[in-house]
This record gives C-alpha cells, structure tokens and sequence, in this order.
C-alpha cells in the first residue's frame, strides 16, 4: 500500500495534476498523491489510471460542537453550530441563523476527547445552503493542525468513511487508490 513519505501513514489520495510536467509523469503511471493526514503532497507510481476525486482532502462524517466569530472584530458575526463532516482543511458547519457566503470567521472546534478544543484562526464560508455553510480553513496554527490530523486519523482508522476512501492492492504495483 502506498504510503506518505513524511508521516509514513497510509491515508493517501490521488490529487489533480499540475502543469505539464505532472501530465507527461502520468503517460508513465506516475502521478501526484496527497496524504489526507499531514497534506504533505508527492509524487508516486500507479500500476492503473483512476478517478481524481473533486475534494483533495476525505471530509469525514463527525459531529462537533463549534463556536465561531468574525475574523474582523468590527463585524457582529458570533453564534454556535454543529459540523456535519471534517476534512483537514475545511468542514460543513450547521447554524441558526445561517452564516453568508464570503463571510471571514475564526472557529473552535471542541473535541470532547483529550485533544480537548481545535482552534482555527481563520476561516471563509465558501458555500451556503439552507443553514449549512461549507467552510475552508485558510489559517491554522501547527499544534491545532496536529491535532486536527490525529482525530482524523482515528476517524479514518476506525473505518470511516468507507465509500469515500480505500486502500486496496493495485495489479501494477500495489499502492492506494481512492474510491
């Protein structure tokens, strides 16, 4: 299976390809690969040619408490909500009342485990519908990332999300691939 060459764990993904020199790499089945735990982004050998998913990063079911505020002190943006489903750089958060496209927010998340709260200095609502906003994290300090990547990585050991993510052994040189 393959592995992350800087956290050595094996939550990869297959990522889009970049420039020209990554479309000539794939004519010989080497194509770029993004661990889904440290983001560390590489290049490796795939035996076949695979679906590259729309999302770089897994977004894991998981449901956490969350408050969050404007970035920008002088905007009235506070409330709490709910995140739907996690990734390493963005979630789906739902609240009443619903959050506004573009809007610049710090979020914590709180764990309830002994990670205890993740906080992420800043963030943009990328989508809105109905109460839920789909959010990037544009700014997360390294401890909180670690952290981030640890419960993710015991999301993912515990199996989820099955349909979204696979290690499986390829004919052509057995590495992952996604689903």
């Amino acid at each position: 299976m393959l592995t992350c060459p800087q956290c050595e764990k094996q939550f990869v993904r297959r990522s889009r390809q970049r420039g020209v020199v990554e479309h000539l790499l794939s004519l010989f089945l080497l194509f770029p690969f993004r661990c889904q735990l440290c983001t560390q982004r590489f290049l490796a050998f795939s035996g076949t040619i695979h679906h590259v998913p729309i999302r770089e990063y897994v977004r894991v079911p998981i449901r956490l408490p969350v408050s969050y505020g404007a970035v920008n002190a002088s905007e009235q943006i506070r409330g709490e909500g709910m995140t739907l489903n996690l990734s390493i750089r963005g979630c789906r958060l739902e609240s009443d009342p619903p959050l506004k496209p573009g809007a610049a927010l710090r979020l914590e998340l709180r764990t309830g485990d002994r990670e205890g709260q993740i906080a992420i200095q800043s963030a943009v609502v990328r989508s809105v519908q109905d109460k839920r906003a789909g959010i990037e994290f544009l700014e997360i300090q390294k401890e909180d990332e670690i952290k981030l990547g640890r419960l993710k990585e015991k999301l993912l050991s515990a199996g989820a999300p099955a349909a979204q993510f696979t290690s499986s052994v390829q004919s052509g040189g057995g590495e992952a691939s996604p689903a």
